[in-house]
């Protein structure tokens, strides 16, 4: 059994990114890393990620869930959009 307890939070930020992948934030035992996903990212192995703030992290946390809340609440208005047209003579 480990002496240890590992507590890691990764989100995948799938708005930004490159080819290979997106922009990736974690938390890992009270620090704060990202990393931008390529074809050899290891995810497992900490020296594929470079320290960051917490108000950093934050920031892009909040800047995600603000941008993907506005893209299902506009999906929604749209197919609703789309749909009174449809029914419209």
């Amino acid at each position: 059994m480990d002496k240890y307890k590992i507590i890691m939070t990764q989100t995948e930020i799938g708005i930004i990114g490159n080819y290979y992948g997106c922009l990736n934030v974690m938390t890992l035992d009270g620090k704060f890393y990202w990393c931008i996903e390529n074809y050899d990212t290891d995810f497992d192995d900490l020296e594929d990620w470079s320290e960051i703030s917490e108000e950093l992290y934050n920031s892009i946390i909040k800047f995600y869930n603000n941008k993907y809340l506005w893209r299902k609440d506009n999906t929604v208005q749209d197919k609703e959009n789309q749909t009174a047209k449809k029914l419209q003579p």
